[in-house]
């Protein structure tokens, strides 16, 4: 959360004219639920489930697309490897500071459900790197500290580059 994916995503997908999806908005939108109100009317678990299907869907398309996924996807049900081992998906890992993190998040507290009821947002944030870096760690493409959009775009096009360079 906050590290930018769905805003880095959509220009992506602009500047490689692919198709852009977030997963937790083709999922509230198929639920007419946001996330949120998805996690207190029907638990995690059952949320868990709708984002396995709906990853499960997308990955079937036979488009070339920039898919965001929410931060906690990786981590269940077996997704980063899954994604790991599919040849066709390059999964980049938009890795940022806490601190950065904190900066950009503090002033929306109150427009991110998820942070309702947080007291200590700084705890909150390391708490859950802590618990995901091993997960963000499977990533293809790590891109620490990059927020640039263009830096971003040319950081994948030059790994996308030397993926296809090295396998000729």
């Amino acid at each position: 959360m906050g590290c930018g994916k769905s805003t880095i995503g959509k220009i992506l997908a602009e500047r490689f004219q692919w198709e852009f999806i977030d997963l937790d908005k083709s999922i509230e939108e198929k639920e007419s639920l946001t996330i949120s109100e998805i996690f207190q009317l029907k638990g995690e678990d059952y949320f868990r489930k709708l984002e396995r299907v709906a990853l499960n869907s997308i990955l079937t398309m036979d488009v070339p697309l920039i898919l965001s996924l929410g931060g906690g996807t990786v981590c269940h049900s077996g997704i980063a490897d899954d994604l790991n081992k599919n040849k066709n998906i390059l999964v980049c890992y938009l890795k940022l500071s806490p601190q950065v993190i904190f900066d950009r998040l503090k002033s929306e507290k109150q427009s991110r459900p998820i942070l309702n009821g947080v007291d200590d947002l700084q705890e909150f944030i390391q708490r859950h790197l802590n618990q995901r870096e091993s997960f963000y760690a499977m990533a293809n493409l790590t891109l620490d500290g990059v927020v640039d959009p263009e830096e971003v775009f040319s950081e994948i096009r030059t790994f996308i580059g030397y993926l296809n360079s090295s396998t000729t």
